[in-house]
């Protein structure tokens, strides 16, 4: 299940820039192998009763290539 949120800001025809961040919850507790014992002091490394989620964040500068600015290629265009 996806939870974030994002923001793309336009600087001027040809850059962009944008950052988001996102949380995921995975249903399930195998993802970081914690949930179990330590072979050596026999204690609990996680919570087992806790599902696991893991998190990004990024950055992306968009450039625009070309002369044409405002308009889009498309094979059948003429």
């Amino acid at each position: 299940m996806p939870i974030g949120f994002g923001i793309k800001a336009k600087f001027s025809n040809r850059f962009l820039f944008g950052i988001e961040w996102s949380q995921r919850k995975t249903w399930t507790d195998y993802i970081d192998d914690v949930s179990t014992t330590y072979a050596s002091s026999g204690r609990q490394r996680g919570n087992s009763k806790v599902n696991d989620y893991y998190s990004f964040a990024g950055a992306t500068l968009t450039i625009r290539l070309g002369s044409k600015l405002n308009s889009c290629w498309h094979p059948n265009n003429n």
